[in-house]
């Protein structure tokens, strides 16, 4: 059984790049006990970059198949890691925990971290952060705090990515603030941006939406096809229902998916 594996024979393992790392010394890194937490931080520095990703994306995936299992300890060693590939891979996998009290060190990484993709990431993350907020899982103040940082990134110079990102995570939100923004993003001639604000749309449950997100139905486009169909459901749009049957034999998997 994994869980009889002594964690230092795992160790020995992970800084043996001459050799895969067994497969089941992958479950030995589930609910890791303090002094194995310890331990695996002194050497997580010392364990080669592509040693530590695979790692991160094996254990991923082994928690996609089995929910019981939890790596939260080793996604929080690198939140840190001087590699952006590392943080992103941690943020997004600590996205199916509980980990409000990381709540701050997201709202640090929005804003600062030096790569796209991981305060894109982070983003994503936070908007759990403000559904649960609008549900009262956390605190208004904590709320309150979340959202005016991704206003600030949603319209700041940020990249595109990171503010689109920044606009979905919003869409959970019942600022005032927000409709007007995502209302800008639908007018945008890049369609990256109305895909986002469909995206946005969705999360809002609003039917100030009904509108638009039925016109985007039947878009060239089939990204934003996709969006406008999982809005349309979200928003319980019934008189998008023909559309959506007729979406149901549309060419793009992803489209007949959503529909």
């Amino acid at each position: 059984l994994p869980a009889e594996i002594p964690f230092d024979e795992v160790i020995e393992a992970l800084q043996d790049t001459d050799n895969p790392l067994p497969p089941r010394y992958l479950y030995r890194f589930s609910d890791l006990e303090p002094e194995d937490i310890a331990d695996l931080n002194d050497i997580w520095g010392l364990i080669p970059t592509w040693r530590r990703k695979a790692l991160l994306e094996d254990l991923e995936q082994l928690f996609g198949d089995d929910y019981l299992l939890s790596f939260e300890a080793v996604c929080r060693l690198g939140l840190n890691d001087p590699e952006s590939e590392i943080r992103f891979l941690s943020i997004r996998s600590l996205f199916e925990y509980d980990v409000e009290d990381l709540i701050p060190v997201f709202l640090d990484l929005v804003i600062n971290d030096s790569q796209e993709d991981v305060r894109a990431v982070t983003a994503t993350v936070l908007g759990k952060f403000v559904y649960e907020g609008e549900i009262d899982e956390i605190p208004r103040k904590t709320l309150r705090q979340i959202e005016e940082q991704l206003l600030i990134v949603c319209q700041s110079d940020d990249t595109m990515l990171v503010r689109r990102r920044a606009l979905e995570a919003l869409g959970f939100s019942s600022r005032t603030e927000v409709p007007p923004l995502i209302e800008s993003a639908f007018k945008q001639s890049e369609y990256d941006w109305v895909v986002s604000a469909l995206f946005a749309m969705g999360r809002s449950c609003d039917e100030r939406w009904q509108e638009p997100v039925v016109k985007m139905l039947h878009h060239v486009l089939p990204d934003v096809r996709t969006e406008a169909a999982r809005a349309a459901g979200e928003i319980e749009i019934s008189e998008a229902v023909e559309n959506l049957i007729d979406l149901l034999e549309d060419d793009n998997a992803e489209v007949r998916m959503a529909a």
